[in-house]
């Protein structure tokens, strides 16, 4: 999935379906597709807020504050990930 555009939301949606196997994953959690698709730009949106405060008071308005305090309580376990890190899903 990494290796396909994702410029847009339906983008991203695109590529969940060429790939419904990783979707499926998501969807046993109970999760639908536009949380599959909006949960990792939350917490990618809430951790720059949480390590860059100047740079996230441009985008402060779109997270609450309650995931900014899950980025800096789970700050190392978010780091330790691929995709935080600019990789691919895991």
């Amino acid at each position: 999935m990494s290796g396909e555009p994702d410029k847009t939301l339906a983008d991203v949606r695109s590529k969940f379906a060429h790939h419904p196997r990783l979707y499926a994953f998501y969807a046993k959690q109970g999760l639908s597709m536009d949380d599959a698709m909006l949960i990792p730009l939350t917490l990618m949106s809430a951790c720059t807020v949480a390590q860059y405060p100047q740079i996230g008071a441009k985008i402060a308005a779109s997270v609450s504050g309650s995931q900014i305090a899950f980025c800096k309580q789970n700050m190392a376990a978010l780091k330790a990930m691929t995709f935080f890190n600019g990789g691919g899903a895991e």
